[in-house]
């Protein structure tokens, strides 16, 4: 019986040892110099990445084929086995909004979503996006976050083609299919269309890939010049942005391991202030009434939160004003009144909020 031959020899690494001084500990590292300095350029591009670097990984990867080079039909048997008890063709459950219902499917064979939606009256599929024909090209490509405008015309939707995770935010007319020459890199991937559907808003990452900056991002003007929101300088916090379920409002979360901070935009008017919910507490469970059941006088918004950078007095419920100047939501019409009301439930307290639909 013949002898299996024997295994290809592994790359070698070369040893080049790097000290450093940690919490007064000496640490030598003998393979710190596969870790590129420039790693959050290579992020970005990974053409960027050292050359020798590079030489060294791509011979790993060579050799891991070669080592695996006779179990390559047993892989395709598997993958075969795993992809048979997959239903490829399956698809999310439809959400219905207003005129169209949304949902995400999958082709047999394909390895991208398709988003799609049907009008909610009945009739024929329209598909919006196509992963699989996006993806076409590309070594990586992973399609992000979308969201329709309000008036269902325009697709706010993101891609990563590089394996970075900067997402960037491009804009499609529905009826048309037609890309927009807007494109917004460095995202998150996701974005909250105004009332409007002239601007959306969005999460920038920074340098380190800390989403940190909410910013308005008006159609047909340069990236350059969109409007900074929200910026986050404290690197141990976390920013967000969504669309409250009634589209009144969105809220923009900044949260850490136990602190949260919330503001809210008004969808309806792009030049006015962000409301401060509360400052240095943790909030969650922020939101309002579903979208077609907000009352015409009012907007509600309810949540609940304990704790924070400085303790909740549990005791009693704080002071709330019972005239809430509308110029705390903006500039808009004179005085409104907010009522809250505050419960104590052990250590957390409950809170609605109810802003007077003249102010919100």
């Amino acid at each position: 019986m013949a002898e299996a031959p024997a295994p290809p020899a592994a790359p070698f690494a070369a040893k080049r040892p790097t000290e450093r001084i940690v919490h007064g500990e000496r640490l030598v590292d003998d393979y710190a110099w596969l870790r590129d300095e420039n790693w959050r350029e290579v992020m970005r591009d990974p053409a960027k990445l050292k050359p020798e670097i590079r030489t060294y990984l791509e011979a790993e990867n060579r050799h891991a084929e070669a080592y695996f080079a006779d179990a390559a039909e047993l892989q395709k048997r598997l993958v075969a086995e795993m992809r048979g008890r997959i239903k490829e063709d399956d698809s999310t459950v439809p959400s219905r909004d207003g005129a169209f219902a949304y949902y995400v499917r999958y082709r047999e064979g394909g390895q991208h979503p398709l988003l799609c939606r049907v009008p909610s009256a009945g009739g024929d599929e329209q598909l919006l996006l196509d992963g699989d024909a996006l993806a076409k090209g590309h070594a990586y490509y992973n399609l992000g976050p979308s969201r329709h405008s309000r008036d269902h015309g325009k697709l706010a939707w993101s891609a990563d083609a590089a394996g970075s995770e900067f997402f960037t935010i491009r804009v499609r007319e529905l009826v048309t299919g037609t890309e927009l020459a807007d494109e917004v890199p460095d995202t998150t991937g996701g974005a909250v269309w105004t009332a409007d559907a002239s601007a959306f808003y969005y999460v920038r990452l920074d340098a380190d890939h800390r989403p940190s900056h909410v910013y308005l991002h008006k159609l047909g003007t340069q990236v350059s010049d969109d409007r900074l929101i929200y910026e986050e300088t404290d690197p141990g916090f976390f920013v967000g942005v969504g669309e409250l379920q009634a589209g009144v409002f969105a809220a923009i979360g900044v949260s850490a391991s136990e602190t949260t901070e919330n503001y809210l935009l008004d969808l309806s008017e792009t030049e006015l202030d962000i409301l401060h919910i509360h400052p240095g507490g943790v909030l969650a469970g922020l939101g309002d009434h579903a979208r077609g059941h907000v009352d015409p006088d009012d907007a509600t918004l309810a949540g609940h939160l304990s704790g924070g950078k400085e303790t909740v007095d549990t005791s009693a419920a704080p002071e709330v004003e019972d005239g809430l100047a509308c110029s705390q939501l903006g500039d808009r019409l004179g005085v409104a009144t907010a009522k809250t009301e505050v419960r104590s439930r052990g250590q957390r307290l409950q809170f609605l909020l109810r802003i007077p639909q003249a102010c919100g």
